[in-house]
């Protein structure tokens, strides 16, 4: 594999010449959200367990900080390179122990497509981001019952360019967290593909990942899949998923029913969800998701929001919201969100 990799990145220099030309200009973007946030657990013997009141930031969008920019080199060839870094405005700090830790890579791109290397999104992760009702965020976020990988370190991408409405991307990593160690012998290796395909109002994609730990032997197997049908009154969403671990300590599938509803009265959307997850291995456990909200945007870069979310833990489940571990997880927990994003 790696000697391809070598060879198809050196075939895309060899096809670049220097071009004279005045130096990039550097882009720099991004994302603040931030708001309030309550967050309550029962477990059916406690009615209501240790109720947390929050302000949180990232809670619609992740907080964030990027620069990006490009270059023509000729031929029509492009550099490019991108970093991008969480922010936690209620608190000032980053959100992971990476700097850099949201995506940071370069590369070139062309009629070819598009080859970077560097820490990426993996292709699941803009499969849930295109068809959850609430862009995977607040506490209506798909990814509380439907597991995905999200980033990926040590990592070549390449995406086709778009066909008839298909775009394909396929990503491999020589160790998909951390630094690579000594002899590649305590690495995990992983690849992903993904498929994203647009037509009129219809949108679907589907993503596969999978990487095997050199050191436990255990392969981590995702999948999800889901599209999006704008009728004009309202957006249909539906995705499902699976995770699992060749151990079988973990065998979960998911699953989400969604719209999105324009209310033009108010200028913004009704969106709504509901989402379950089954578990598969031996506590047999389970939980299912109902979540509502509001999104209005207040100007061409500006939203506020306003959700709401039950998770109804089933058995053994123990699914909660992520903007907290605080919460008590077996049987039922209630969320909102609410806050304001700026985009710039």
């Amino acid at each position: 594999m790696r000697p391809l990799v070598s060879a198809a990145l050196f075939a895309c220099l060899v096809a670049a010449r220097p071009a004279v030309a005045e130096p990039p200009a550097i882009t720099i973007y991004g994302k603040m959200d931030v708001g309030y946030a309550h967050v309550q657990g029962a477990n059916g013997a406690v009615p209501h367990q240790t109720p947390t009141d929050l302000v949180e930031s990232g809670q619609l969008s992740g907080s964030r900080l990027g620069f990006k920019a490009t270059e023509d080199l000729g031929n029509g060839v492009t550099a490019l390179f991108l970093v991008e870094t969480g922010v936690s405005l209620d608190t000032g700090t980053s959100t992971s122990a990476q700097f850099w830790g949201r995506q940071a890579y370069a590369g070139l791109s062309g009629a070819w497509g598009k080859v970077t290397v560097g820490r990426h999104q993996t292709p699941g992760y803009y499969v849930q981001c295109d068809v959850d009702p609430f862009e995977i965020g607040t506490v209506g976020n798909i990814e509380n019952l439907l597991k995905r990988q999200s980033r990926t370190d040590n990592s070549v991408q390449y995406v086709t360019p778009t066909f008839a409405g298909l775009e394909l991307t396929a990503l491999w990593a020589q160790n998909r967290a951390g630094p690579e160690s000594e002899g590649n012998g305590d690495d995990t290796p992983g690849f992903s593909t993904g498929l994203r395909w647009r037509h009129g109002p219809v949108f679907a994609a589907a993503a596969y990942y999978q990487d095997k730990s050199k050191v436990t032997d255990v392969i981590t197997r995702i999948g999800n899949a889901g599209a999006t049908w704008d009728l004009g009154v309202v957006k249909l969403h539906a995705s499902g998923g699976f995770y699992r671990l060749s151990d079988d300590t973990v065998q979960q599938t998911s699953a989400l029913a969604g719209l999105t509803v324009p209310v033009p009265v108010l200028g913004g959307s009704v969106r709504a969800s509901y989402s379950q997850m089954w578990e598969d291995a031996a506590d047999d456990a389970g939980a299912s998701k109902c979540a509502l909200g509001y999104i209005r945007p207040l100007a061409k870069k500006t939203d506020v929001y306003l959700v709401f979310a039950h998770i109804e833990n089933e058995r053994n489940g123990t699914k909660t919201f992520d903007i907290t571990d605080a919460i008590a997880k077996a049987g039922g927990v209630d969320g909102v969100s609410a806050g304001l994003r700026y985009a710039f």
